[in-house]
């Protein structure tokens, strides 16, 4: 079933041993998914031409800019174009100390060839 799906929107838990440690929470002891080539590679076999991959990733920080740089290579090697990173912010809670974060993820988006009109 290639290239039936006109969109694809992830929120994969990923991993942030140093993100995801502090006061009482330890959330690094819980398993949590690493992207490889190979699942890009399917997302991209899925989407029709011209349809969106949105993938919900970590804010871009010491600890995290290498992995998101290494997805957005293997959407790349799959097929699929770099569009845009929208910033999050969620509310106005802040999840940690304030330090770096302030409770946001990024909105990245490709798309699998030239974008078709919305």
């Amino acid at each position: 079933m290639n290239e039936r799906v006109s969109a694809l929107i992830c929120d994969h838990p990923y991993k942030l041993d140093k993100s995801l440690k502090g006061g009482n929470r330890n959330l690094a002891d819980y398993e949590s998914f690493v992207y490889e080539q190979k699942d890009l590679d399917e997302k991209s076999r899925v989407l029709k031409p011209g349809c969106f991959l949105v993938e919900f990733l970590p804010e871009e920080k010491a600890d995290k800019y290498q992995y998101i740089y290494r997805i957005k290579e293997m959407a790349q090697a799959a097929g699929l174009e770099y569009c845009a990173t929208v910033p999050w912010k969620k509310g106005d809670f802040v999840a940690n100390t304030g330090r770096k974060a302030k409770n946001t993820e990024q909105i990245v988006m490709f798309t699998k060839g030239k974008a078709r009109t919305l």
